[in-house]
């Protein structure tokens, strides 16, 4: 096992375990018991009694869970028959507000860690910066005849910085037979160039067309040392992540992005470890992407996520009463089976994308 996918493992695992770290601290506050506090799933390589507590490291590391007293009566009825009704430790004896907090903790802790590795980032390394540089340039295209050669770095596309590589891309395509303006680093020199893309049919569709191949890495530049700055850029950098992460899904979910290319656990960790292996800001970075990832999954309004149970708080809140255990626990299972199968599904994708 190389030393990048070791990292790449430990940078995961370690998402898992501040978000149901979260859960953790705030049952502790709540006065809930923890009976379980896991990281991964399956049989254990390492478990230790403390207090009322279980400490686990399971065999599969991905994943993990806090299991709370009482907690299983909303996700396993049977099991949950079996939890002390008037016990002031038990999960569902709490306020609606205390279990809200208590369920609301792992995706507060993502997000938490993600302003702090963008904090980190900015102080230690810098500011992140995408650059787009010209890889190739295809001969007599409208790119070459404009003046971009291979090797150019994209500075700005009509007075814009670039925020990723594929803005240069859309205003291209969007705009076939208009003149863009781009403004090119070559050679430590700044040259703005014109150029008019050519109108082709892309997928039934005209598209803009220059004869480009980009190229797109992150730099950090800038650091910053002032302690206010550093928490204004942490809460911005989380923002407009999550933001760009907000935005994806509804590319997913509206039909404009394929489920072909959503990336589940196995594809993930490859992915991390070739990250791993360009430098440890950019895992950092990249880390603190998929924990704002987590975050946002785990707030979705579905069965079985911390989004779904939230949802049934909120119910509780106004109606007054809670609804019964065995109804909430089926709404959940289902869900839960609807995840593993997609799990499955994602995985299957990854493996075919590998091999």
């Amino acid at each position: 096992m190389s030393l990048h996918l070791i990292l790449a493992l430990i940078a995961l695992g370690l998402l898992v375990f501040f978000h149901e770290f979260g859960h953790f601290i705030a049952a502790r506050w709540a006065g809930v018991t923890v009976q379980s506090f896991a990281v991964g799933f399956g049989p254990a390589l390492l478990k230790k009694v403390r207090g009322d507590t279980e400490y686990r490291i399971n065999i599969i590391p991905f994943g993990g869970y806090c299991k709370m007293l009482g907690e299983d009566e909303a996700l396993d009825p049977q099991e949950g028959e079996t939890a002390p009704d008037n016990d002031e430790r038990n999960f569902n004896n709490k306020s609606v507000f205390q279990r809200m907090v208590i369920i609301s903790s792992g995706v507060f802790m993502n997000f938490f860690i993600a302003f702090l590795a963008f904090m980190i980032i900015a102080g230690t390394a810098g500011v992140p910066r995408v650059l787009v540089q010209i890889e190739d340039v295809e001969p007599g295209g409208p790119a070459e005849n404009a003046g971009l050669r291979p090797g150019d770095y994209i500075v700005q596309v009509e007075g814009e910085e670039l925020a990723q590589g594929n803005e240069l891309v859309d205003v291209i395509s969007r705009n076939p037979g208009e003149e863009i303006s781009i403004l090119v680093e070559r050679n430590s020199e700044e040259k703005k160039l014109e150029v008019i893309p050519e109108q082709r049919l892309v997928n039934d569709e005209q598209q803009g067309w220059i004869g480009v191949t980009l190229m797109a890495r992150q730099d950090f530049v800038d650091k910053i040392r002032n302690p206010v700055s550093l928490i204004a850029h942490g809460v911005q950098q989380t923002s407009e992540m999550s933001i760009v992460v907000i935005d994806s899904y509804y590319q997913l979910f509206s039909g404009q992005v394929s489920f072909e290319h959503v990336t589940g656990p196995v594809g993930m960790v490859q992915f991390s470890s070739q990250v791993a292996a360009t430098g440890i800001i950019n895992l950092m970075f990249f880390t603190a992407f998929i924990s704002i990832n987590l975050a946002l999954i785990n707030l979705f309004p579905f069965p079985a996520l911390d989004g779904g149970r939230l949802v049934f708080l909120i119910i509780e809140a106004f109606r007054g009463k809670a609804i019964p255990p065995h109804k909430e626990g089926m709404v959940h299972w289902i869900g839960f089976m609807v995840l593993i199968l997609l799990i499955i599904y994602v995985t299957l994708w990854d493996v075919i994308r590998i091999f």
